[in-house]
């Protein structure tokens, strides 16, 4: 396939509004230096897309790659573009966002939070608009709507094929294909090198064939059918986006790179400049390496980790006389992309880990004394306040003090908390119920890869590896527990929040 490029001087008009100014102004968790590089690398992604409007018919396009590091703040960005890009007389906005529901539905809460609530009269946010037979109308207007009051309309999207050609239908009414041809759409592809390349490619090179992947063929079909756009992709594992044929549709155009705020932790601190962050798990026969040869007893590593999680939680929650940093606290455990289980096999998954992760929890609950797990738990207990006896600033209270605390407000709210995050429990369709209690315990795999972001995470357990050479872009995905944390990890001299492999 051919591509046209259009190499179109930067757009020096754009202007700072009142929505960017609002969104701006309300990020108040962030330092006036973080504020000020939001506000210049969105003005700098802007400035390099296709126009708002022409006066004449055209027909432009352009591809960027936004690149910002795992959980640095990549959906603040385009939430901030797009409140930018309302003040700039763009009206319409595609965002295709992950490959589930549970990440999708985390997207529309974010743009909602982020856009809408400040005032719904300017943008909305509209989940499913695809659905609806009045989307054609309903787009026709908003494009020939030419006020002071300009409002943005979103339509946030499932990366699927079926769903992309359901708005594809609509850009393709003829009232809609009239009015495009002046004016312009911005397409946000998040986790864009995933699914959205073409993943036939290499074998098309050998076989000199031209076959599409699904989602690929769905996201030039859709491209197509907007004469003017930019197509804007986010990712933090560009290594694909940026090798693929030149003259591919989602070879870039232009790239922008953001800068992560002050407080974002990633791969320097965890595995360079503080390693002690990092456990590497005991092998314990053949385990990590092999789920299937383990037991029925679970590993002592997920003990001493989940004991870790407790006894971290609880001095969080600032037991013993400690300052309080947050009485919320979740751990994600990550062993393998397997579902499904078969007794018969002896293959064990992601329930058989969340089988045990209860009975771990249920027995600290009936043994105050912790008969049937003391060992561990004091290992764990003695291993942390060793850790902790140089930090003039943390009171590590006796194991007695903690356990109470423990039992008393920190298991019971976690019993219902512990849960699988896979694809085959719908009632994760609608988001990851947080607000439901202040402990939580994910454990998951693929949909736990990448752009789902971990609330409170402050323990990891990872047994599960890459066997691919090919696989450093998922490896780095699965660091959900980088991003804007600060809690223990700056308040000891040997910080503690992550045990993993």
């Amino acid at each position: 396939m051919t591509k046209t490029i259009f190499f179109d001087e930067i757009n020096n008009d754009v202007i700072e509004g009142e929505s960017f100014g609002r969104f701006l102004n309300s990020q108040n968790e962030l330092t006036e230096n973080e504020k000020e590089n939001v506000r210049t690398s969105s003005l700098k992604i802007l400035s390099k897309c296709v126009k708002s409007t022409f006066s004449d018919e055209t027909v432009k396009s352009n591809t960027g790659l936004v690149i910002g590091k795992i959980q640095s703040g990549k959906t603040m960005s385009f939430t901030s573009v797009m409140s930018l890009a309302r003040d700039n007389n763009y009206k319409i906005a595609i965002v295709i966002s992950g490959r589930s529901n549970l990440l999708l539905n985390q997207t529309i809460e974010r743009l909602k939070d982020g856009l809408e609530d400040l005032d719904e009269s300017l943008i909305s946010v509209n989940p499913k608009a695809y659905d609806k037979d009045s989307l054609s109308t309903i787009l026709s207007r908003r494009l020939k709507g030419n006020n002071s009051k300009n409002k943005l309309y979103i339509i946030p999207v499932l990366k699927h094929q079926d769903h992309l050609r359901k708005i594809k239908k609509h850009l393709n009414n003829h009232l809609v294909k009239n009015i495009l041809k002046t004016n312009s759409v911005l397409i946000f592809d998040d986790e864009a090198d995933q699914a959205s390349l073409n993943t036939f490619a290499r074998s098309n090179s050998k076989k000199s064939q031209q076959e599409e992947s699904a989602i690929f063929g769905s996201i030039r079909e859709l491209r197509e059918s907007i004469p003017n756009h930019s197509y804007l992709q986010y990712t933090a594992t560009p290594q694909a986006n940026l090798l693929i044929d030149t003259m591919s549709l989602l070879s870039p155009d232009w790239h922008v790179l953001l800068d992560p705020g002050t407080k974002y932790t990633g791969g320097n601190e965890f595995f360079e400049e503080q390693d002690q962050l990092v456990r590497h798990l005991p092998r314990e026969g053949s385990y990590p390496d092999t789920l299937d040869d383990l037991g029925i007893e679970p590993p002592r590593s997920l003990r001493t980790s989940i004991f870790e999680f407790l006894i971290l939680s609880a001095l969080m929650a600032g037991v013993g006389g400690n300052e309080k940093i947050n009485k919320r606290a979740s751990m994600l455990i990550h062993p393998t992309w397997r579902v499904n289980e078969s007794i018969e096999k002896g293959t064990k998954g992601i329930k058989t880990f969340k089988n045990w992760t209860i009975s771990i929890i249920e027995s600290f609950l009936k043994d105050i004394e912790y008969e049937d797990y003391k060992g561990v738990f004091e290992e764990s207990y003695n291993k942390l306040k060793l850790e902790f006896e140089n930090d003039d600033q943390i009171h590590f209270p006796e194991i007695g003090e903690i356990g109470e605390f423990i039992n008393a407000e920190i298991i019971l709210d976690l019993l219902d908390s512990v849960r699988e995050v896979t694809g085959k429990h719908p009632e994760l369709k609608e988001g990851f119920p947080w607000a439901s209690s202040k402990y939580h315990i994910l454990i998951g795999g693929q949909l736990l890869d990448r752009g789902f972001t971990v609330e409170n995470l402050i323990v990891t357990y990872m047994p599960r590896d890459s066997k691919g050479k090919n696989q450093a872009d998922t490896i780095e995905q699965r660091c959900r527990f980088y991003g804007y944390r600060n809690c223990l990890l700056y308040t000891s001299p040997s910080p503690r929040d992550l045990s993993t492999s």
